[in-house]
Formats: structure tokens, sequence, C-alpha cells
């Protein structure tokens, strides 16, 4: 990185050295012309930035108009459906896969009371149609 520095020193001392009078002239032509150059990057980075802070700005204003304001109650609303469908999944889940009509299920109910209620289900079913073969 030194050498990146020390070259364009060495590159600037050449294009602003001077040795007499009219070299004075060059040396400021030169300056002004880079800072033209610069100053023109400066002015279309500015123009990019300010484009793009306008069109955010407009797409804000769109999504704020699109989104409807959410009150207490919508809130409110929302938290109960959620809580409702988290009840439901929790009752009929895929390890429900089997609705046996004659048989309560609890709420998180374990796999193990389930198990045990429907085998002694079956047992007394079963045990009225004879023994099983």
């Amino acid at each position: 990185m030194t050498e990146i520095v020390s070259d364009t020193c060495s590159a600037l001392k050449q294009l602003y050295k001077v040795e007499d009078v009219k070299d004075i002239s060059k040396c400021f032509a030169n300056l002004h012309s880079n800072i033209a150059a610069e100053f023109s990057k400066f002015n279309q980075k500015l123009k990019d930035t300010t484009d793009r802070v306008v069109e955010l700005e407009k797409a804000m204003g769109h999504f704020k108009q699109e989104q409807p304001e959410m009150k207490e109650s919508t809130i409110q609303e929302e938290v109960k459906s959620v809580h409702n469908e988290i009840l439901a999944l929790n009752l009929w889940g895929r390890k429900w896969n089997l609705i046996v009509h004659g048989i309560t299920g609890e709420i998180n109910e374990s796999s193990e009371v389930t198990r045990h209620k429907v085998q002694e289900f079956f047992n007394t079913v079963l045990s009225r149609w004879g023994p099983v073969r």
C-alpha cells in the first residue's frame, strides 16, 4: 500500500511540478481540471443518492397507504384466531391420524394415555363379538 501512495505522490509531484512562472499556470490548469472532474463525480453520486431517496420515500408512501392501521381490537382478534388454531393443532394434529368415535380425548393428552384408551375401547368392543383368531 505504501508503494501505491508513493506512486500517487510522485505522479502528483510531476503533475504539479513548478520550475518557473509558466509552470504555475499549467499547475493551476491541471488542478482546476482535476477538481472539476472530482466535483462532477461527486455531483453524479449526489444525484443518484437523491433519486434513490425519492424512490424510497415514494415506496414508503405507497406502503403506508396499503397497510391498514392495526387497532387494538384487530390485534386481539388475531391473537384469538392464532390461539384457536394452536388449540386445534394440539387436539387434532398429525399425531391424531385416526379418530375413533366413542373415545374422548383431552388437549395435550400424552400418547401413552391415548394408546391405553384405544386399547381398552377395542378390547371392550371386540369382546362383544367373540374371541379374535
